[in-house]
């Protein structure tokens, strides 16, 4: 933070890195980033970081969604910033589509009583921000951020599907061609990471 003092312009290429080397599966060190970012955030000139809205407010409706509390929490704690609020009113139109559906949906079923009386709170924050929008990404039910907030039997439902699709695929592939294999795929869910992996997740759409 000293240099950005010094240099603000270094803000927003660190609010970039933060992003792009977000920490996989250690609630620490996401912890960790999430107070950095929001630090950094409040140096930043807000129309220089239009491009990177779309990835900010991901990553930050995941980590509210994510099974670990004290990860949930702290990405709260940026609703209570002045300067962050002002960054989510200027580009509503982007933040709300991601933000509306999994806060209203957590809101009703979160299973920690704190953090769901504090998402209510949000809710009603939003809501009085642009009432209009608010109710207008309430009522997309076809959000893509809202596979944050499905149950685990209904991913696992979603998974079977696209692995039926790929074994009917490779059957055809394999009667068309005698020589067919099928190719080799980056993991399997026996795979350590099987449960991080976006594709058992929902984080990578089929």
């Amino acid at each position: 933070m000293l240099f950005l003092s010094k240099d603000p312009s270094l803000a927003v290429p660190l609010v970039e890195g933060l992003l792009k080397y977000w920490p996989f599966a250690n609630s620490a060190k996401e912890t960790a980033f999430l107070t950095e970012l929001l630090e950094v955030l409040e140096v930043c000139d807000i129309v220089k970081l239009e491009p990177l809205i779309p990835k900010l407010f991901k990553k930050l409706v995941k980590c509210i969604a994510g099974s670990h509390l004290q990860v949930a929490d702290r990405a709260m704690c940026f609703f209570e910033n002045d300067y962050f609020l002002a960054i989510l009113k200027t580009y509503r139109n982007q933040t709300f589509p991601l933000l509306v559906p999994v806060i209203a949906t957590l809101a009703e079923s979160h299973w920690h009583k704190v953090l769901q009386e504090s998402l209510n709170a949000l809710k009603t924050i939003l809501r009085e921000i642009d009432y209009n929008a608010f109710d207008k990404s309430l009522n997309n039910k076809e959000a893509k951020s809202l596979y944050l907030v499905k149950d685990p039997k209904t991913l696992k439902n979603d998974r079977q599907k696209v692995e039926d699709k790929w074994k009917a695929l490779n059957k055809q592939a394999a009667q068309k061609n005698p020589q067919f294999k099928e190719p080799s795929v980056p993991y399997v869910d026996t795979h350590i990471v099987g449960e991080h992996n976006g594709l058992n997740n929902g984080n990578v759409a089929m």
